[in-house]
């Protein structure tokens, strides 16, 4: 497996993996390495520290695009994971709520 970096557009860097000859986002391919199990179609994969480099098992979450639209949309997310953990707890539970009523 080997990592190259794009920049697909203005002030946006993804990191991406070349493995079996195909390119796929690097924090998709690691959260498949570290949760071979879970189903990550449809879902979005978030750096909690916002740091495109870090790969580490505890910094990458799987949300729904709902979550991460609405983080993106609000400007909720921040270089501090702890508090983007926060932020998207918040709206998970928020959006709970909503389907409860």
């Amino acid at each position: 497996m080997k990592l190259s970096v794009w920049k697909d557009r203005p002030n946006r860097v993804r990191i991406m993996a070349l493995h079996d000859g195909k390119h796929e986002e690097a924090r998709r391919y690691f959260y498949r390495q570290y949760y071979p199990d879970e189903n990550i179609k449809g879902f979005r994969i978030l750096q909690l520290d916002m740091n495109p480099w870090n790969f580490e098992k505890d910094n990458l979450v799987k949300i729904t695009p709902r979550i991460m639209n609405c983080l993106l949309n609000n400007n909720l997310l921040s270089k501090n994971a702890e508090l983007n953990k926060m932020a998207i707890k918040t709206l998970e539970l928020e959006f709970l709520c909503k389907d409860i009523k």
